[in-house]
């Protein structure tokens, strides 16, 4: 397997396209469409699917882990050695070893975060990444259940997830607990002759609140949204009926103000949304989030790592969790 044609593999895997592959390459579509050729007639194997976009196969997905393992390898062997493009250049200019030269290109670290995270305490870690010149952090965001999956894919090198089943080459270890509070705008319960519960745990439901909720319209991220179906079984209530979906934390924030039904909202985000009121009747999720990261030896992902973890255990200090 030549290096070039790793190279093809992620570019089309990241773009999509041969075309946008060739260009990020700087080579010809065609010299893209060699090298997979090449490279999936080496393993007798079909790599990428063609269309529009172009996607990585299941068996593809395997060779792309192991080419996205040796790219983040070859990165950081030429970071530790001053090698790279821009030591390249500083030697055209002549930059020798007994004289400063610049940093090598930074290695990219493509990470699944999930939305809720992204929207919370995962942006707290920018100031501190912001100063690795040895790190270019690329995110990919997705629902928190289906982040391991990219990993399982070989899109990401790490993930944040839900998920709590083992994923093949990969470490795993717990963040802590994210809670989901179910809420709606006052509007919306009055309408269905809801009101709020008050401060008391135990409180007493009114007579057929449970009847009333299970006839609200929930609001959902996206078709796999499930979250809401969770709260409602364990209230002994059945799947809630067909809402809007708005995919986006602020959006969807937004439309449970406007009282286009009701949904779940993190903690942190509901202090944000302080005019929204608990569904009566309805108790508070918690999910598990995992961390998995490629096992492998490799000093960017140890410090991301530790890094992920101090972040989040701020965050549950602050009671955010």
């Amino acid at each position: 397997m030549h290096p070039d044609q790793m190279a093809a593999l992620l570019a089309v895997a990241d773009t999509g396209s041969f075309e946008r592959a060739a260009s990020a390459l700087a080579v010809s579509t065609s010299a893209v469409s060699q090298r997979i050729r090449a490279l999936e007639s080496s393993l007798g194997r079909v790599l990428i699917q063609r269309g529009s976009p172009s996607r990585v196969t299941a068996q593809g997905a395997t060779v792309l882990r192991y080419a996205r393992q040796q790219q983040l390898l070859a990165g950081e062997m030429s970071a530790e050695l001053g090698l790279g493009a821009a030591a390249g250049a500083a030697q055209d200019r002549g930059c020798h070893a007994d004289g400063p030269c610049p940093a090598p290109e930074p290695v990219e670290i493509a990470v699944a975060v999930n939305l809720d995270s992204l929207a919370t305490w995962f942006p707290t870690l920018f100031p501190e990444i912001a100063h690795w010149p040895d790190l270019r952090l690329r995110l990919v965001a997705d629902n928190e259940g289906r982040t391991a999956e990219l990993l399982r894919e070989g899109s990401v090198m790490a993930a944040i997830s839900a998920a709590r089943d083992p994923v093949a080459g990969c470490s795993s270890q717990p963040l802590g607990r994210m809670s989901y509070l179910p809420v709606a705008s006052p509007a919306l319960l009055s309408s269905a002759g809801l009101s709020a519960p008050g401060a008391g745990p135990h409180e007493r439901l009114q007579d057929g609140a449970l009847d009333r909720v299970a006839r609200l319209p929930v609001l959902r991220f996206d078709g796999t949204d499930d979250l809401q179906d969770l709260v409602l079984s364990a209230a002994g209530l059945p799947s809630g009926l067909p809402g809007p979906q708005v995919p986006g934390n602020e959006a969807y924030a937004r439309a449970l103000e406007a009282g286009m039904g009701w949904g779940l909202l993190p903690r942190p985000l509901l202090d944000r949304h302080p005019g929204l009121l608990p569904v009566p009747g309805l108790v508070p999720l918690d999910r598990e989030l995992t961390w998995y990261r490629w096992r492998l030896r490799s000093a960017l992902l140890d410090r991301l790592t530790s890094a992920v973890h101090r972040a989040f255990a701020a965050h549950r200090e602050r009671g955010e969790a």
